[in-house]
């Protein structure tokens, strides 16, 4: 089975991906980072970040000032998966493409009009910052509606940033489907759709980021979990008393 899990890397939700890749227990641990963006976020090739494009270093620092907001560190929850997937001796794959690469090529694609609309958007992201934690949760129910608002505001950087990284993402997924039965892959949110698409046909688990956000949901998920856990040992003690 597949395992997608749809996250944001501004708020704190490191636990729950920690209890959902150690009651799985999978065999490959999968994340939306690229090798350059891994190291850095480890406090390794800090000299390289002088050279980023201008575009790199505004996204960087608005998600630095959001997550410092919600008292937590971007990308948190990635740096979680890999070190709970390593702990219980799972495979990590870092799937995603070169992040700075990306964002350089969606700025070369945009129009004219695409360009002028972000840096507008660049201007009252300064007044208008997500402050609260409530704030995004409550946004999180709304983040398929975000997701073709973008579109509409910025198809070309879309279709770079979301929907060629989607195809890239699911084939490296596909890639460990090969070797492995079990499977969990964390990603952003808006890329959860995408790659289900895309692995039409597979055995997928999705887990959107509201169903982490949101309380009720997030214990209705670590029960399916745990009860999913269950009756695998069941599974495995039946298996061995038959043996016997």
């Amino acid at each position: 089975m597949i395992t997608i899990i749809g996250t944001i890397h501004v708020v704190d939700i490191a636990e729950p991906i920690m209890f959902i890749i150690k009651h799985i227990w999978p065999q490959a641990v999968l994340v939306e980072l690229d090798m350059t963006r891994y190291n850095a976020m480890n406090g390794i090739g800090e000299e390289k970040k002088k050279d980023d494009f201008w575009m790199v270093k505004h996204t960087a620092e608005y998600q630095e000032n959001l997550a410092k907001e919600n008292r937590s560190a971007v990308g948190n929850e990635m740096l979680t998966a890999v070190q709970t997937g390593r702990l219980v001796g799972a495979e990590i794959g870092f799937i995603d493409d070169n992040a700075s690469q990306m964002i350089k090529r969606a700025w070369e694609a945009m129009t004219f009009v695409e360009r002028m609309r972000y840096r507008f958007s660049m201007i009252r992201d300064r007044f208008k910052r997500q402050k609260d934690v409530q704030r995004i949760i409550d946004d999180s129910e709304y983040s398929d509606q975000a997701i073709e608002s973008f579109r509409k505001s910025y198809p070309n950087m879309a279709r770079i940033l979301i929907d060629e990284r989607n195809i890239s993402m699911a084939g490296q997924i596909e890639k460990y489907c090969d070797k492995y039965d079990e499977i969990v892959v964390v990603v952003g949110d808006a890329h959860v759709e995408g790659l289900c698409t895309l692995l039409e046909g597979k055995d997928i688990r999705k887990i959107r980021l509201a169903d982490i956000l949101h309380k009720e949901r997030l214990d209705a998920v670590r029960a399916s979990i745990w009860n999913n856990r269950g009756e695998e040992d069941e599974g495995q003690v039946d298996s061995i008393h038959t043996e016997r």
